[in-house]
């Protein structure tokens, strides 16, 4: 078995079969192990607005391979000033299909936060609760 010299997250991996005393080479089973992301924070891109926004909108769709209780596990935050500051989201179970939940807070009030016209969302998985998020809408009014 081969293992990898320098083991880490990649985005592709390549196999180089080279010269030996066979006119072949063959590969009878290849397993790549990727361990899960745990306590994770994902950060949007800044999506600029043309007024500053005082009520925001966020939507999850989250797969939790583990239990989780959301708001405690999983977070999410909404920013108006580019990531400097945060308003974190109540969010509340809108939906269940076949393992997907869709977790929402149609009420995020910003007007806390310092005046804004550049919007960004945060999640963050907590507590080695592993959850693949595959899925964030965010709007604002």
């Amino acid at each position: 078995m081969y293992k990898i010299a320098t083991p880490g997250s990649y985005l592709y991996y390549r196999i180089v079969f080279t010269a030996s005393d066979n006119t072949f080479a063959s590969m009878r089973n290849i397993q790549l192990n990727v361990d899960s992301a745990l306590n994770m924070s994902l950060v949007s891109t800044a999506y600029p607005t043309p007024m500053v926004p005082p009520v925001a909108r966020i939507v999850l769709q989250i797969v939790p391979t583990d239990a989780i209780a959301i708001n405690t596990d999983v977070t999410a935050e909404v920013s108006r000033d580019d990531g400097a500051t945060w308003t974190t989201a109540a969010l509340a179970l809108a939906s269940s299909l076949s393992g997907i939940a869709l977790y929402e807070d149609n009420d995020v009030n910003l007007s806390s936060q310092p005046s804004g016209t550049s919007m960004k969302w945060r999640v963050k998985t907590l507590n080695n609760k592993n959850v693949a998020v595959s899925g964030v809408v965010m709007q604002w009014s």
